[in-house]
């Protein structure tokens, strides 16, 4: 283990970078210090494997950061080329579309919240509530969602093929929010954030587009309606 020890305290050949949740965007980490433990698989044919658990900071609000990194060490004490990095803390968290109204970005980010600790049943009956909100926010007087998704539809606020989706979302947040043999999973949960993540962007982010080229100038339509009299003639 000196070889590895001596490793430790020379200076990092390379930058190490991790999603900081406080800042939400990737950081280069600071402070670093690296922590071994050794791979259940020891004595590979070409050495030994080790786990590396790189604790960092980041520099600009000092949160700490966890990473994971896989390395193989040979018989001579070299250090291979490392096997990829996970970062273990803080869980990065998926990230939320923008524009949307507070009440929906608020339980959005519960959901997000709840899938990144790994508690699906949580996270289900939460991306729920967002269905709630979207209703609520577009004024549909319904607060169950088996009458908010089909209001949905028919105020065109959604397609008819995303209230079809959405049905099979109601039943998952069912699934999560009453005792049930069918508990929602992990990927199930991953799939309605998808499903979640596209909704809210075809509702939110185009509006706000719509609205972006509404209020252009005037003088740019009357160039524009001059350009179109020009490109007829």
């Amino acid at each position: 283990m000196d070889d590895i020890g001596a490793w430790i305290r020379s200076p990092w050949d390379r930058p190490y970078a991790g999603w900081c949740t406080k800042c939400e965007q990737v950081v280069q980490l600071v402070g670093l210090t690296a922590l071994f433990a050794e791979h259940p698989k020891t004595r590979e044919i070409t050495g030994n494997s080790y786990f590396a658990h790189l604790l960092g900071q980041c520099p600009a609000c000092f949160e700490g950061i966890h990473l994971l990194e896989r390395v193989l060490i040979d018989y001579h004490g070299n250090i291979d080329a490392p096997w990829g990095t996970t970062q273990v803390y803080p869980p990065r968290l998926r990230r939320i579309p923008d524009h949307l109204p507070p009440a929906v970005e608020a339980v959005y980010k519960e959901a997000v919240a709840c899938e990144a600790a790994q508690v699906p049943m949580a996270a289900a009956t939460m991306i729920g509530r967002v269905l709630e909100e979207i209703g609520a926010d577009a004024d549909i007087k319904f607060t169950n969602l088996v009458e908010i998704i089909p209001a949905l539809v028919k105020e065109g606020i959604i397609s008819k093929r995303q209230g079809e989706t959405g049905k099979q979302v109601r039943l998952l947040r069912n699934d999560g929010a009453h005792p049930r043999e069918l508990r929602p999973t992990q990927q199930d949960v991953e799939r309605a954030l998808v499903y979640l993540d596209t909704l809210c962007r075809s509702i939110y982010e185009t509006q706000h587009l719509a609205q972006a080229l509404e209020s252009r100038p005037e003088g740019r339509e009357v160039m524009h309606s001059a350009a179109m009299q020009v490109e007829k003639k």
